[in-house]
């Protein structure tokens, strides 16, 4: 542990990163959670295992193999429609809603602008209604004329994967299962 604290603490000062926070987890128990640094510069307040930092957009990667699970596994294709997954899904355009398809959604090529108020300024509304409210919205491009950077495609995404596959649609499939470690021990994977 003492050279996990003397890396760490050497890639903050190498970095110029005021604080950070680490765990590990080993065979399904925490062996390792703590900070080290400042999370707050102006306060000198510590960085604790329990402090929670934004990550921003990193969550996209997470997302896009969250959704790669299913599609390995059979249960989810990227280029199919996705009303075949969520059939109440509706665009403002009716053309677009029946040809979107996940790698749309992943690539921001769905003609979506960022439409950031719909969710920023109303933290409350669940997934389920943010989805359903995509119809309100205008697009601004057609489906994949161009790169345009939207939160929602991504959102849209984990509600297939999170609330559709995992919410009785498709209970064949599973985040939690296992897949060969190297060595072939196998290992939970979520």
């Amino acid at each position: 542990m003492e050279s996990i604290e003397r890396f760490v603490v050497e890639q903050l000062a190498s970095w110029e990163v005021p604080g950070c926070a680490i765990a590990a987890v080993q065979d399904e128990r925490i062996v390792l959670a703590a900070g080290w640094g400042q999370r707050d510069l102006d306060t000198e307040l510590p960085v604790t295992s329990d402090t929670l930092f934004a990550i921003g957009s990193t969550t996209k990667a997470f997302t896009a193999a969250t959704v790669g699970a299913p599609v390995d596994d059979g249960l989810l294709e990227w280029e199919r429609p996705l009303r075949d997954y969520l059939p109440e899904l509706r665009l403002h355009d009716p053309v677009v809603t029946d040809r979107l398809t996940v790698v749309d959604l992943l690539s921001h090529r769905s003609g979506l602008p960022r439409h950031e108020m719909v969710w920023l300024g109303h933290p409350d509304r669940s997934r389920a209604e943010l989805v359903r409210r995509l119809r309100f919205l205008p697009l601004s491009k057609d489906l994949r004329q161009a790169f345009q950077y939207c939160n929602l495609g991504y959102l849209v995404a984990g509600h297939i994967e999170q609330d559709c596959l995992l919410a009785g649609r498709r209970q064949d499939w599973s985040p939690c299962r296992t897949y060969p470690a190297p060595g072939g021990a196998t290992t939970p994977r979520s």
